[in-house]
């Protein structure tokens, strides 16, 4: 029978990225069946961005990226590829990233823990701390429960496996671990970056923060626990490091050669995160729920943003709002953010609270609009964290023109230099910065818009700091 124009494209197909054709299902990128040029691949691991299906924080970052991986090819001269580790195989992550948030497109066993096994995981978390006996046995015995389903399930996720397109490393070729190595899935990235390391392909480490290593009770105890345990293997995998402000990259520095310091040589550079929260005025109106139409409506609130965890300062900020309310009943306080770690105590405040839907409004799944509505109609954005790596609530709040009240750490000074009015980590002085607020908007003053870097931008300060690092790898490890 003979093969028709469709059958030959089902066969062969090729990429005007790679430059090359490619059979569907061979390995990518080394040894292709004909090849138009050598071409050099950066991949990008998007592991826990891919099992998790989160589109929240550092797997915000990730997709950010990856979804612009056209735009790091142009900028560097690789091919950019998003990659997933599984157990088996590093994957072409190229479409699994983009339909990862729909269950359907992970393998059958993946789908029983992201159903069944994941809420049940983090109900007990918020009950029992991770590494208490009773946790460990209630974890057990639910996984017990689900283990004929998903060993059943095993055989169609290696059939699923075997369907994706393989990545195998080549002389020329850069890996990018910026994802959470330290997540549930994090560990086969790690294996994936010492596999890369020993083939003496260059790979570069993406930091968020240090936290769970110099501030551990910040976290739960497990997430500080795998941070500590991978931390050194992929710091041995590294030929650089990139961290997403400056603040970060001279903490990093500091710590790596005090506790690491046959690293401490290893170059470190920063780039800015970007920020790509659309403003009403830029989209159609869209409904929102009426407990923030009522909001926006004229009450004056101010707003918090960020997930619900020790280092972002809730407790300290609802202490001083329950003061602000015994004198000022008219003002409200607003939380954005979904459930994080070690905030049983907060949550339980919040959902006890006698002020709540009335003075104390909490949303764990607020949409871009609705946020960008709360940014454009608050009193002010509070910010009272602890630590951070580096505040994309500041990005979003300037770039809406929204009012900022900001604890006085050092990266919210590089981010966002004169615009926040800043405090001390103190009840009275945040009080005090309120009613300083107050003070100057009864006069009629609000902000300027300050413009901050697109997802665009960022990705080409992205791709330049790596370039930076890749251009002074040891000559075994060097890509050009």
């Amino acid at each position: 029978m003979r093969a028709g124009p469709g059958r030959w494209r089902a066969l062969f197909h090729f990429s005007p990225v790679l430059g090359e054709f490619r059979i569907p299902g061979q390995t990518v990128g080394h040894a292709p069946l004909f090849s138009m040029s050598t071409v050099k691949h950066l991949y990008l691991d998007a592991t826990e961005a891919y099992w998790s299906g989160l589109r929240t924080g550092i797997q915000r970052v990730v997709r950010s990226l990856a979804d612009r991986r056209a735009m790091i090819s142009e900028r560097t001269g690789y091919a950019c590829t998003p990659t997933v580790c599984d157990r088996r195989a590093i994957l072409d992550a190229s479409t699994l990233l983009a339909a990862s948030q729909d269950s359907q497109a992970l393998p059958a066993n993946q789908r029983a823990r992201r159903s069944l096994a994941r809420p049940v995981r983090w109900a007990l978390k918020l009950v029992f701390p991770v590494t208490s006996p009773v946790f460990r046995a209630l974890q057990a015995a639910w996984r017990g429960l689900l283990f004929p389903y998903t060993y059943l399930a095993s055989a169609k996720a290696r059939a699923w496996e075997r369907e994706q397109t393989r990545i195998a490393f080549a002389p020329g070729d850069a890996f990018v671990l910026c994802d959470a190595f330290w997540g549930r899935h994090g560990q086969r990235s790690v294996k994936a970056a010492a596999r890369a390391a020993a083939q003496g392909i260059p790979v570069v480490l993406l930091i968020y923060d240090l936290f769970p290593l110099t501030r551990p009770e910040l976290f739960d105890d497990e997430t500080a626990a795998l941070f500590k345990r991978h931390f050194p293997r992929v710091l041995r995998a590294c030929c650089g490091i990139l961290t997403i402000s400056r603040a970060m990259a001279e903490e990093v520095r500091g710590y790596v050669r005090a506790h690491h310091p046959e690293a401490g040589t290893l170059p470190v550079e920063a780039f800015h995160l970007g920020q790509d929260i659309q403003q009403p005025a830029t989209q159609p109106a869209l409904p929102v729920r009426p407990h923030i139409a009522e909001l926006t409506a004229g009450r004056r609130f101010y707003l918090a943003v960020g997930t619900l965890e020790p280092r972002k300062g809730y407790a300290f900020l609802l202490d001083a709002f329950e003061q602000r309310w015994r004198r000022d009943p008219t003002l409200s306080l607003c939380i954005v953010g979904r459930i994080g770690w070690k905030c049983r105590a907060e949550l339980r405040r919040i959902r006890r609270s006698p002020h709540l839907n009335a003075r104390l409004f909490f949303f764990n799944d607020a949409s871009d609009s609705e946020l960008a509505q709360l940014y454009t109609h608050t009193q002010a954005v509070v910010l009272p964290s602890v630590a951070e790596g580096f505040g994309l609530p500041l990005v979003e709040a300037m770039s809406a023109g929204a009012p900022v009240i900001a604890n006085d750490i050092p990266v919210f000074r590089e981010i966002g230099g004169d615009y926040p009015l800043y405090y001390g980590q103190t009840g009275e002085r945040l009080n005090d910065a309120i009613d300083e607020m107050e003070r100057r908007l009864a006069s009629g003053w609000r902000p300027t818009p300050k413009s901050w870097l697109t997802w665009d931008d960022a990705t080409v300060e992205f791709a330049d700091a790596l370039m930076r690092i890749l251009n002074r790898a040891p000559p075994n490890e060097r890509t050009g």
